[in-house]
């Protein structure tokens, strides 16, 4: 018999959960709104720009070198190739809205997989630390800034955490169809990013050894990956334009000919330098937790899928923080084990009153820092707020309208020699002019030619202070733009100072 007092129970969850992730998903939607540009070049010249020469916007010359060395799954850029056609057939074309509509396709997925891995591993964390798993999941500070991204690290690291919901839900292999299925998201994965096939090198021994699962649901497994593979070769087709294993073709220039460490090489702990820096506070405190993890855990699957993929990471030579991205959404379930094992650790040891006040005065502390943090990386755009000057440019004045004075090293667009770029470029303005600096009053005062409104960008460090400031004003100059509030550049001093030097402002001359 059903209790009146239980439906109402169920349904009061129901609206709590429903509230919980449309809160989170318009949260992850503001960021990518926010969110301009690119965290590193190849998000955009390898995926964005070959989908567009595949639209005819882009030459062939213009390309990025990865394409004519066919070293790129096509997968990406086929997504994109498709979403931007559909979307320039209902009349948007604007590029800076076409890009914003990927971070934001990126932001529901993101949230839809995050939610779906909650569901399946809540199990796992004892009732005290549900509710953090849960906001860790979603809102860890530099969580959204990544989960946005339509780069192939982030969609690479969805598809991997997705897959091992399905595989919890296959019955660790017992479901074929589900396991074939599971497969199939795998192969995505690696598809997106081929150093993936690290995290399957692990799970695949897990499955045989530690679940004992029969080698033949474990071949179905694999399966799932061999039709990706071979749905992979057909896209490479459609991309290049001739018959080509872009894997083998990845792994032969990069790794066997060492081409990837001519853009820098590294030591083999760099990654652990990388932890403990780039999520800033947090960062230690993760590293401890999957420590703790990998002794008190052997047998937990997400020691098995990490090891090999930072192993053979901290191997290879070249190394940049991006590459650990695939893991970074396995991060919060990772923190929490390790805390909670360490809290139970702690009360057969210390009374339980004072783990208590550990327990909240450390909760509120990294709580308040995460909130500044969540704050930061939602108040600029990628790349330390530099596409959000030309995208306010863009979006407030009328190129044929405007003449724009650069100040110094102040550069906010995007231009290479030797690649096309479409979107972001000075190229799409006619009227520029160069400063030595703000005291180069034959630029800076110069009239404006045919009516124009004069703009002028310069970087921080050329204000030094007040005297700059009634200088500027002196000229008729108001500062209308910059690109990084106050109070983020304020929380930079306690995170990383040097990103201060980033900040740009844009003055336009007043009547």
């Amino acid at each position: 018999m059903i209790i009146p007092s239980q439906i109402f129970s169920d349904q009061n969850k129901k609206l709590k959960n429903a509230l919980l992730l449309s809160s989170v998903i318009g949260f992850y939607l503001f960021c990518a709104y926010k969110s301009l540009g690119y965290l590193q070049e190849d998000e955009h010249y390898q995926i964005i720009e070959f989908a567009n020469y595949k639209l005819g916007v882009v030459s062939y010359n213009g390309l990025a070198w990865e394409f004519k060395a066919m070293v790129r799954p096509g997968c990406q850029p086929l997504i994109c190739y498709v979403i931007f056609k559909t979307v320039k057939s209902i009349g948007i074309a604007d590029g800076y809205t076409l890009i914003f509509i990927l971070r934001a396709l990126t932001a529901i997925l993101s949230v839809f997989i995050i939610s779906s891995f909650i569901a399946v591993y809540k199990k796992y964390v004892t009732p005290s630390w549900k509710a953090i798993y849960i906001a860790a999941s979603y809102l860890l500070w530099f969580l959204p800034y990544i989960n946005i991204r339509f780069s192939s690290e982030n969609l690479s690291g969805l598809m991997l955490v997705y897959s091992l919901v399905l595989l919890d839900k296959s019955n660790i292999c017992r479901n074929t169809k589900l396991t074939i299925l599971t497969g199939i998201v795998l192969g995505f994965s690696i598809l997106f990013r081929f150093q993936s096939l690290l995290v399957i090198l692990g799970m695949v021994p897990w499955l045989l050894l530690v679940r004992k699962a029969m080698l033949k649901n474990v071949l179905n497994l694999i399966f799932g990956i061999a039709l990706v593979f071979i749905l992979g070769v057909l896209i490479d087709y459609w991309l290049y334009g001739a018959w080509t294993i872009s894997a083998l073709r990845y792994f032969d220039v990069n790794i066997l000919k060492g081409v990837a460490s001519n853009f820098g090489t590294e030591p083999f702990y760099q990654y652990i330098i990388y932890i403990l820096q780039a999520p800033g506070l947090f960062g230690a405190v993760i590293l401890i937790s999957f420590v703790i993890v990998l002794i008190y855990y052997p047998k937990n699957i997400l020691v098995w899928m990490c090891v090999p993929f930072l192993i053979a990471h901290s191997i290879i030579p070249h190394k940049e923080l991006r590459f650990l991205f695939p893991l970074i959404n396995l991060c919060p379930l990772i923190l929490v084990l390790g805390l909670q094992k360490t809290m139970a650790w702690l009360r057969k040891r210390v009374s339980h009153k004072i783990c208590l006040i550990w327990w909240k005065v450390g909760i509120l502390f990294f709580a308040i820092i995460n909130i500044f943090g969540l704050y930061a990386i939602s108040s600029t755009s990628a790349s330390g707020g530099r596409f959000s000057v030309a995208a306010y440019i863009h979006k407030h004045y009328d190129k044929n309208k405007i003449q724009i004075r650069l100040v110094g090293s102040a550069y906010p667009f995007i231009d290479y020699d030797f690649l096309q770029t479409s979107y972001y470029s000075i190229k799409e303005y006619k009227k520029i002019d160069q400063a030595v600096n703000i005291y180069h009053k034959e630029v800076i005062s110069r009239p404006a030619s045919d009516g124009r409104k004069v703009l002028l960008i310069l970087n921080a460090n050329e204000i030094a202070g007040p005297k700059e400031l009634l200088y500027l004003k002196s000229l008729g100059l108001k500062k209308v733009y910059q690109s990084i509030p106050d109070f983020t550049m304020f929380l930079y001093n306690f995170y990383n100072p040097k990103l201060k030097s980033q900040q740009t402002y844009i003055y336009q001359k007043v009547p």
